[in-house]
């Protein structure tokens, strides 16, 4: 009695380890896959007979009519002789919605170069290399004044003679240019140098390269 219940429990242990085993393996290539189905091996090749590289190769749908009811042309092909495998050579997986993210979709890119619409409001420092500098130069004759008011002849400062003249008078009336005055100016520049190159910027997390196959041959999915 005791013997047989050792037996059956040795049984019932092995059966448990036996479907772990197998539901375990389903995550890796197994050697009775699903038609279609999608594998990773840390190994250089895909194994034999079931499974080939999934590398976008084109296949011909007369040599692999149930393989291409199941994948059509998602991936590639024109159809009507050929179609082709998905090619997940240097990419990653996300799951497909059936939306805006339909089975087949390639999307994403190994770097991005900013644009100026992209880039966070910010300023840039302005620097004048050169003070400005303002020059005025008035003359004056070191003749004798020959008039008491301005004219158009008369317009330059000159030595009072004769009586004492009244030199100064309140702020308006008629205004005079007086000649001999100029003024030179040298302003500064003012430079805003560009900044960074314009390098792409790598968006690539760290990741491991395994090589991935894809079941050509095996069981045939049933929908649900």
């Amino acid at each position: 009695m005791k013997s047989s219940v050792k037996t059956a429990l040795s049984l019932a242990v092995s059966g448990l380890a036996v479907l772990a085993y197998a539901q375990s393996a389903q995550a890796s290539c197994t050697s009775e896959p699903y038609l279609g189905s999608v594998c990773y091996t840390a190994a250089s090749f895909c194994p034999a007979n079931d499974y080939v590289e999934a590398n976008g190769a084109t296949l011909a749908i007369s040599q692999n009519s149930a393989l291409y009811a199941l994948l059509g042309t998602t991936y590639g092909g024109n159809g009507q002789t050929t179609f082709q495998l998905p090619d997940l050579r240097e990419r990653g997986i996300v799951g497909a919605n059936g939306g805006t993210l339909p089975l087949g979709t390639v999307r994403g890119a190994d770097t991005i170069t900013l644009t100026q619409s992209q880039m966070p409001t910010h300023t840039h420092v302005a620097t004048l290399t050169t003070q400005p500098a303002t020059t005025v130069v008035v003359n004056a004759s070191g003749n004798n004044a020959a008039s008491t008011a301005p004219s158009a002849t008369n317009n330059q400062l000159a030595v009072l003679n004769g009586p004492a003249a009244k030199a100064y008078a309140p702020q308006g009336g008629t205004q005079v240019a007086l000649g001999g005055v100029s003024a030179t100016s040298t302003g500064g520049t003012i430079g805003v140098s560009n900044a960074g190159s314009s390098l792409p910027v790598t968006i690539i997390p760290k990741q491991t390269a395994l090589l991935a196959c894809i079941a050509v041959q095996g069981l045939f999915p049933s929908r649900p």
